[in-house]
């Protein structure tokens, strides 16, 4: 099924196999589908709810919430994470250079998304503890749908 077009070359294999995800007894997703629809639904559910998310922003008046634990940790994991993709982003640039592996346009676009992602969730966090908001739903429904 590899080399369908579509997703299937986006990917560089399959998007989706039906033996390996119902015809057995030990299921699992294609790679493809693990790095496009696992990652572009969460992010997308995150740049769609922004505009919420900024609207909030906009109509709250400057309430200072003090740091806390719940803050600090919520920046360092995010931070961590930018630094993990930024890496992942250099990496794929690297071996696109060496020109001994076929990199294919959804190994950079993952990683770019991803860190767009977090870097905008990041953003949110301080400017929520500047605007004295307490963290939104749609907040942890972006990390459930992310780490699914």
């Amino acid at each position: 099924m590899a080399g369908d077009g579509g997703l299937d070359s986006f990917c560089g294999s399959e998007f989706w196999n039906v033996n390996t995800t119902w015809n057995t007894t030990n299921p699992h997703f294609t790679e493809c589908f693990e790095r496009t629809v696992l990652v572009w639904i969460p992010c997308c559910f995150l740049w769609l709810f922004s505009a919420i998310e900024v609207h909030y922003l906009l109509k709250s008046k400057d309430r200072l919430v003090p740091w806390s634990f719940l803050n600090i940790s919520k920046l360092v994991g995010s931070g961590a994470l930018l630094v993990v993709e930024l890496i992942d982003i250099i990496y794929e640039i690297v071996r696109n250079n060496s020109k001994s592996y076929n990199v294919y346009p959804n190994d950079f676009l993952v990683p770019v998304i991803l860190f767009m992602s977090i870097l905008l969730q990041t953003v949110f966090v301080v400017l929520e503890k500047k605007r004295g908001i307490q963290s939104n739903g749609y907040m942890f429904l972006f990390w459930v749908l992310l780490a699914v």
